[in-house]
């Protein structure tokens, strides 16, 4: 018989698969259930083969329906050697080995150095893989740099890529990382040949892959080699002509196979027919992303949705699955796709659930997120940077770990609010033992007791954190780390928590035990590999918090098993070749679909693009091409409705480009997309009772009913109040326009009575609070009032606030040396700088040792750019202070007034508060440079931005100048005279836009070109209207008035409140348009 070998790029839509299964139940019903092989990209397209292929066969199993890493797992196992396989965190801690043994420099640092970088060496282990998985090795990628700027990196990469492989092979086990398990596999088959894992098999058939990477083209060699091979790719030359990319190298990876193993390629342009797919849907699934494709103005089966948030979407989803389900659908012909997992927890499992649908899949959730595992990684790796508030107060929250020895955190929060900004242990010793005596002193004995409780659980978590060692191996911190864990007692808690507290439930017991089984098995990994690489490793605190933390992330928790039946939710890669009735697609916004290609580290953009002219793999628009063809295979699982959905909340907010496409080749689903209204029109509101879903449905609806038959008083109480008060709330908020509830103003006795005593003119207040509430009376609101901070992540790079800490005590060391002398001269000047550079590294050294996030080279570059920014901000300040026909100098530097002094502050700081009008203020200020005659200047360092002055001050955005003026007249120069303040932008090296400056020392400041002059008379109208601002601010938050307006639109851009933000521009223009017609007695009609 002659043998059939051919490779076949066609349509999406094809029946060769049934062909295939056809031919596989032939040879079993023969008896030759083992003379074929079938290969698939996923194990979900497998299950549907084997389904086609086996069903109803007695007996049988699809043993040969194999993902490539299930022939890799089958090859290894049958190869007779002893192997060691290596997960990422063994990946990792083979690279760091590699780099504490290579005697050579990088980046300012020995290599070795870098090895307690849990960052750098994971971007190692990253660069190592994906140049293994592209077929690169490290000579061929030094040769390709050699001569070139990016030789230097490169070669170090290359030289790190060439020992990690040595490591691989150099023990008496042979250790596999993933891309050595396919490469071994691929030397089993080459050596060993196929019939001793694959006996008696005469067909090979190959189904749907669209990419080939070299490390799997290795595995697929010797398989070739079969008599029959049967390949079909889903790919048509004309339909992928929007892929250049990606399309190119499909082109040159078929014409390669059909080459190198003697294949027909066969390629199919028509679009084939498929059975049970609705005619308006193949219509959309032919034209999407096709060049010159026809508009599909009839698209029923098409359906879109943008929502306000994440929840609403995925309640339009949840009602949407119920109707069809309602309608006959079964669950499991339901799929929805979404480019981000649904974790235990998230938004989309949330809703799902309290939804009561089921889900095929999993619900899992990693094991760093489980929030006892993080309040314990929190709690080994306490630092003295990290005692401040949010810190303290997860632990304290956190009292099944710790026992017996618990604040409550409302004590703790009080206290905080009454420190202030506290961080370090021994600030929090300092602060809380005056307030304490303080307290005494004035009888408040309740008071001190609670704060004394604080600082009685402060003491204890400090004694547990002191028995942890600062360096150590991986045994030891593993030890220690067990040692803070409540160990077996855990358990015993978490029943006990389990057995008396509300909304611990079974899942959340399970959960919690599980993650403690992950934390022995990583340890146990830890001590393990010391033992496999011949090497302990030795790790600081943080360090071994990391590499820990990175382990925990990859190890999953099942939380919720699977049902089968239930509805089906993938990522688009897993759905190839897969069919369902009703296909929805979540979350299609920019950065999500597609998400952005991976970020450059030593691989820099430029470089990637060089090297993709030989390795099309590294192209970043090969990876944006694939998440467009997955989505586009994604729509043709769909055979009688594609379901949409975005969200649109906010201008931040954009829609994903795959749904602009469909929407302007699909007219009418852009006319017909359904909006997201509270009531009246809404896709989460039943128009009809037939329409109700679920129970908050049901109280909507009727909610509505009764209040359009005026029967308000018929609705039952508590039942259905909080309903019909929502609707209620939302016509009276259309209705009203004005000084009500809904433009920021409680009405509330007691809380108004409550804000008064909070706002009184006895409160000691920062000048920041009432910057805060010029920006935003509602901003104010949510984080002064409500205290709804929001949760910062440490990343890679220094934050906004990290950055202005290290300016502030660079400079601060740097001029502390000339506070005692008369004036700034050139020799003075050129002293300092050639300090400047010396302290910045010991500041920025200071910077990191208190971080999680270990030094990488992102670090790197930007402690490079961080010190070129400083210093050419000292030239711009070099330059004035040689220019300045003023002889001053820098006098105060960080002068505190209103509270306690730190290490750090100046010596002449007094812990009284300074009263400005009839306000007490206390504060920090930078920078007080002064003349010998008590001619004084204060400055305020701002890392980048600032606000134009005067105007800031006219609007009422900004009154930290002028406080600070005030204040230190009163306090430092009684006798003085305040030749002005000014914001110094020190990123910006500007030193006037934000200056606020009396005309007559503008030229000795070497401000002579500020366009705005103040002479005496507008400079005191400007202080006065600025202190008249500040009371009438005081009296509206004593009087619970927190406007929902910004002061200024820019506020609005990166507020961090956008998503419980209730500004309305237009409600806003209706209300100004009423007070400016009240003023002029005109009645405005709504």
């Amino acid at each position: 018989m002659t043998s059939v070998r051919e490779i076949v790029a066609g349509a999406f839509h094809s029946e060769h698969r049934k062909e295939w299964a056809g031919a596989v139940r032939a040879e079993i019903a023969a008896g030759r259930g083992a003379s074929w092989l079938y290969l698939v990209p996923t194990r979900g397209l497998g299950a549907v083969v084997r389904e086609l292929a086996l069903d109803g066969l007695g007996g049988m199993v699809g043993e040969q329906v194999l993902t490539i890493f299930e022939v890799v797992e089958r090859v290894l196992k049958a190869g007779g050697k002893s192997y060691v396989r290596l997960d990422t965190l063994g990946a990792e801690r083979l690279v760091a080995k590699v780099l504490r043994g290579m005697d050579r420099e990088w980046n300012g640092a020995q290599l070795a150095e870098w090895a307690h970088s849990p960052g750098v060496v994971a971007a190692f282990r990253e660069h190592i893989a994906e140049l293994r998985r592209s077929g690169v090795g490290p000579e061929e990628l030094a040769a390709f740099v050699r001569g070139t700027v990016h030789e230097e990196n490169m070669t170090v990469l290359a030289e790190v890529y060439a020992a990690y492989e040595r490591e691989l092979q150099a023990g008496e086990t042979v250790l596999l990382d993933t891309e050595e398990s396919y490469l071994e596999a691929a030397r089993i088959l080459q050596d060993q040949g196929l019939n001793d894992v694959f006996p008696d098999v005469a067909t090979l058939f190959v189904d749907s892959y669209t990419d080939f990477l070299p490390h799997q083209l290795k595995v697929l060699e010797p398989l070739f080699a079969i008599p029959n091979v049967k390949m079909y790719v889903p790919y048509q030359a004309k339909r992928w002509a929007w892929m250049e990319s990606l399309a190119g190298m499909m082109e040159r990876t078929i014409a390669e196979l059909a080459e190198r193993f003697q294949l027909q390629a066969l390629f199919d342009e028509t679009e084939a027919e498929c059975e049970g797919v609705k005619g308006d849907l193949l219509a959309v699934q032919a034209g999407l992303f096709a060049p010159h494709a026809e508009p599909v103005f009839a698209a029923p089966s098409v359906r879109a949705f943008a929502a306000r948030t994440e929840e609403k979407e995925w309640l339009w989803v949840a009602k949407r699955v119920k109707e069809l389900h309602h309608g006959g659908v079964p669950l499991g012909e339901i799929a929805v796709l979404c480019n981000r997992e649904i974790a235990y927890g998230s938004v989309g499992h949330r809703v799902l659930k309290r939804e009561g649908i089921p889900l095929r899949v999993n619900v899992a959730l990693s094991a760093d997120e489980v929030p006892w595992v993080r309040d314990l990684l929190t709690l080994y790796g306490l630092e003295d940077a990290e005692w401040h508030r949010d810190t303290l107060l997860q632990l304290a929250s956190a009292e099944w770990l710790l026992g017996e020895h618990v604040v409550s955190p409302a004590v703790l929060q009080k206290a905080a609010r009454q420190l202030g900004v506290v961080k370090g242990l021994d600030v929090w010793r300092a602060r809380l033992t005056a307030e304490i005596l303080a307290k005494d002193a004035r009888g408040a004995q309740a008071e001190a007791d609670d704060l004394q409780a604080v600082l009685k659980w402060i003491e204890w978590l400090a004694n547990r954190v002191a028995a942890v060692p600062d360096v150590a191996d991986g045994s030891s911190h593993a030890d220690a780390l067990r040692a803070v864990m409540p160990g077996a007692e855990l358990e015993r808690r978490l029943v006990l928590r389990y057995r008396e507290q509300d909304g611990y439930e079974t899942e959340h017991l399970q959960r919690d035990l599980q993650a403690r089984e992950k934390i022995e098995l990583a340890l146990g990994a830890l001590g393990r590999l010391d033992a496999v690489f011949g090497a302990e490793g030795v790790y600081s605190r943080a360090e071994f918090v990391q590499v820990l933390k990175r382990h925990l992330q990859g190890e999953e928790i099942i939380v919720e098993r699977g049902k089968r039946g239930g509805v089906q939710v993938l990522n688009p890669s897993a759905a190839r070749g897969l069919s369902f009735a009703h296909v929805f697609f979540v979350g299609l916004n920019e950065g999500v679909w597609p998400t952005p290609p991976k970020s450059p580290w030593l691989i820099k953009e430029g470089l990637r693009e060089e090297l993709a002219q030989q390795v099309p793999s590294f192209s970043p628009n090969v990876q944006v091409d694939q998440q467009k063809l997955f989505f586009l295979m994604g729509l043709h699982t769909a055979r009688e409705g594609a379901w949409l959905s975005c969200v649109g909340g906010s201008k931040q907010d954009l829609a994903s480009r795959y749904l602009d496409e469909l929407l302007e080749l699909c007219p009418g689903v852009k006319a017909e997309m359904e909006a997201d209204a509270y009531l009246g029109g809404s896709a989460l509101y039943p128009a009809e009772a037939g329409e109700i879903s679920n129970r908050r449905e049901a109280r909507d609806w009727t909610a509505a009913r009764l209040m359009a038959a005026g029967a308000v008083d018929l609705v039952e109480p508590g039942f259905w109040l909080q309903v019909v008060e929502q609707a209620m709330s939302e016509r009276e908020r259309a209705e009203s326009t004005g000084g009500s509830r809904y433009d920021g103003v409680l009405g509330d006795a007691g809380i108004r009575t409550a804000l008064g005593q909070r706002f009184s003119e006895e409160t000691v207040y920062s000048v920041s609070q009432f910057n805060r509430y010029g920006e935003c009376g509602y901003k104010f609101y949510l984080s002064r009032v409500l205290l709804l901070d929001g949760e910062q992540e440490e990343t890679e790079e220094l934050s906004a606030l990290e950055k202005g800490n290290l300016y502030h005590r660079v400079l601060n060391r740097l001029y502390r040396q000339v506070t005692a002398e008369q004036r700034m001269t050139p020799e003075l000047v050129e002293m300092l700088r050639g300090q400047l550079s010396l302290l910045f590294e010991e500041e920025w050294k200071r910077a990191q040792s208190v971080r999680l996030t270990e030094v990488g080279v992102r670090q790197v570059l930007e402690k490079e750019r961080l010190l070129r920014r400083l210093t050419q901000w000292f030239e711009v300040e070099a330059q004035a202070w040689n220019g300045m026909g003023l002889p001053m100098a820098p006098k105060y530097l960080e002068w505190v007034f209103g509270m306690q002094a730190g290490k750090g502050h100046d010596p002449k700081s007094q812990t009284e508060p300074v009263t400005i009008g009839k306000l007490k203020f206390r504060g920090q200020i930078d920078r007080v440079d002064a003349t010998a005659d008590g001619t004084f200047m204060v400055v305020d360092y701002k890392s980048k931005h600032t606000k134009q002055m005067p105007k800031a001050i006219e609007q009422g955005l900004d009154f930290q100048l002028p406080v600070y003026l005030k204040v230190v007249e009163q306090a430092l120069f009684p006798d003085g005279t305040a030749a002005g303040a000014a914001y110094f932008s020190i990123e910006k090296g500007d030193r006037t836009t934000s200056a606020l400056v009396k005309a007559e020392y503008l030229d000795g400041l070497g401000m002579g070109k500020k366009r705005t002059k103040l002479d005496e008379e507008s400079w005191q109208e400007l202080l006065t209207h600025a202190e008249q601002t500040l009371e009438r601010y005081r009296g509206q938050m004593a009087d619970g008035v927190f406007a929902v307006l910004p002061g200024d639109e820019a506020v609005c851009d990166y507020c961090e409140y956008r998503m419980v933000c209730r500004y309305d521009r237009l409600r806003a223009l209706s209300r100004e348009a009423n007070e400016q017609s009240a003023e002029e007695g005109v009645t405005v009609d709504e």
